[in-house]
């Protein structure tokens, strides 16, 4: 039998750089797809985010 996986969180917090607002959402799918909307200030750190996110799920 087949179950679903599907789930979503979201966390809000204010730092030095702003307002930050995390939203991770979980559907039924094969393969893993992290997507980011980030200010142009943070992109160059882009790809550790997505290896964090990736080494934490």
């Amino acid at each position: 039998m087949t179950h679903s996986m599907t789930a979503f969180g979201r966390e809000e917090a204010q730092s030095s750089v702003g307002h930050l607002i995390w939203e991770i959402r979980s559907v039924n799918h094969r393969y893993q797809e992290i997507s980011m909307r980030l200010p142009e200030e943070l992109r160059a750190a882009e790809p550790t985010f997505r290896q964090s996110i990736a080494n934490a799920v």
